[in-house]
Order: structure tokens, then C-alpha cells, then sequence
């Protein structure tokens, strides 16, 4: 999605003034007809810093990145965007932060997040005191983000989340999470607003027979042979977007197959899952 180059300068670091910090805010309409109906707009704060941990630039480097798109307005109604800007904020920086505004969230967070990170500094230069080898202490990064998602329902703000961090080891993890909202109530809608009760059973056997399609198998165990992990303890994650045919469902590395498959998703029509959608 393209936004216009306008940048707004904004005070993310509480009024310390840091070196290496890109902030911006950009507004612009959704370029949905349906949702341009509801007259919402969306405004981004972005973060992009290199933290030090010592003064000695050849000491570790943690790279901070977050590019948070949220709605601005939301056809005059600042109830319902309040709701929704909680929805947003929860959603990216978690539950501590939901009663903040967006501009003071990712305030608090990155507050947070820099302190906690110049917080080891004692240890390593403990460590690099006593002659202990210092690889273990390289670079780290993490990388976050809000990305939204046209809706083909007016009533409906789909929207996606993208955490993205590395502290150490062989690799680092990588979640993106999906979200609907009631713009009616502006708040969260979850399975049980969609599926009957008593659904998951049927669920379930949907998305295993969705997977054995996308994978062109038969059986179940065969996609056991293609890398997946048992699927008999397979659990709706309430992980998914309601989309025009239907709803996709995404689960993250390690949740129903190894790191190295990533995020795999499952799309599952309408069609497919009419015997337990609420009517």
C-alpha cells in the first residue's frame, strides 16, 4: 500500500533528543470503495534505529524497526475509533499498551524496549572484562509492523500484524498474526462470532483436508512424510481473515510444521465450512 510523502514531525522519545531515530505520519484514505464508505483514513508512526550498547561502536548493535499503520478517523465517530486504535495498539505492542494512543504507545515501547536492551551493558562489559569470548554477543535485531488489508465487507477492518526478531542462536522467529474488527462495535471478531458452537471438530477436519489439496496428498500421515507435525492435536489458533471466499487461516513456524516451512496458510472457502458458519 502506498501512502504520500508527508512527515510530521513527532516527539517519540519523550523529549530526549537521540541520534540514528527516523519518525513520520502519514494519513491518507483507504482506496476501498466499501471502506472508503465508512470514511476511514490511516496515519503511520515509524521507527527506525540503530541502538548501541556501549559507547565503543564496535560493541553489539540491536536494529529497531517498526512502521505502525493505524486508522486516524473513522467516519466521525471517535468512540469507534477509539475502540479500533485499541484493537490496533494491542495488537502490535500487546496488552499492557491497549489504553494508550497510538502516539504514546509506541512511545512506551520503545522506552521500554531501549532500556531493557542498554540494561545487559553491565553484563557484557563484565564479560569482556574477565577475557570471555564475545561472539555470543553480536548484532540483534527486531522488526514490527501493521499492514492493512482491503475488506470486502463494509461493516469490516482486516488487518495484519508482522513481528520479526532475532536475539542470538541459529536463526531468528517470525509471527505474523490476522485480525478482524467489528467496525458496528469495534472490537475483535473471533471464532465464535463466525462458527456454531461445537465447531471445532468440523474445523479442524476442514483444515486438514484444505492442507492434503494445497499439498496435492490423500492421507493424512502423508503430510507427516511432507514435513508436517502430527496433526491429530491440530487446534483452531484463531488465527485468520475473513475474506470475500471465505476465511484463512495462518499458523506460524513451529505451531504445525518445523521453522524452515514458515508461515502456512489455509484457505477455506465458504462452501467448505457451511455446515458449522452461523447464519
Amino acid at each position: 500500500m502506498k501512502y504520500p510523502q508527508h512527515t510530521i514531525l513527532s516527539a517519540i522519545l519523550l523529549g530526549i533528543i537521540l541520534s540514528g531515530i527516523t519518525v513520520s505520519c502519514k494519513r491518507t484514505p483507504k482506496d476501498t470503495s466499501l471502506q472508503s464508505q465508512q470514511k476511514i483514513t490511516y496515519d503511520s508512526l515509524v521507527i527506525n534505529e540503530d541502538i548501541a550498547l556501549i559507547k565503543d561502536t564496535s560493541g553489539p548493535i540491536n536494529k529497531l524497526s517498526i512502521h505502525f499503520v493505524f486508522p486516524s478517523t473513522i467516519k466521525e465517530d471517535p468512540v469507534l475509533l477509539k475502540n479500533v486504535q485499541q484493537e490496533f495498539v494491542e495488537a502490535l505492542f500487546g496488552h499492557e499498551y491497549a489504553n494508550l494512543k497510538p502516539q504514546q504507545a509506541i512511545d512506551s515501547f520503545y522506552k521500554k524496549y531501549k532500556e531493557d536492551y542498554l540494561s545487559t551493558a553491565t553484563d557484557y562489559n563484565k564479560a569482556r572484562a574477565a577475557g570471555f569470548e564475545m561472539q555470543s554477543w553480536g548484532s540483534t535485531y527486531q522488526t514490527m509492523r501493521t499492514d492493512t488489508i482491503p475488506s470486502f465487507k463494509p461493516d469490516t477492518l482486516s488487518f495484519s500484524t508482522y513481528t520479526e526478531n532475532y536475539n542470538g542462536g541459529a536463526h531468528g522467529s517470525h509471527h505474523t498474526g490476522y485480525y478482524n474488527i467489528d467496525l458496528k462495535t469495534g472490537k475483535m471478531i473471533s471464532e465464535s462470532d463466525i462458527f456454531k458452537p461445537g465447531y471445532k471438530a468440523d474445523l479442524k477436519k476442514a483444515i486438514i483436508a484444505q492442507l492434503l489439496l494445497d499439498n496435492k496428498l490423500t492421507k493424512p500421515e502423508e503430510l507427516i512424510e511432507k514435513g508436517f507435525f502430527d496433526l491429530g492435536d491440530l487446534k483452531p489458533n484463531n488465527n485468520f481473515l475473513v475474506t470475500k471466499n471465505g476465511i484463512t487461516y495462518g499458523f506460524n513456524e513451529y505451531e504445525i510444521a518445523p521453522y524452515y516451512m514458515g508461515l502456512i496458510k489455509v484457505s477455506l472457502s465458504y462452501s467448505d465450512i457451511s455446515n458449522i458458519l452461523q447464519k
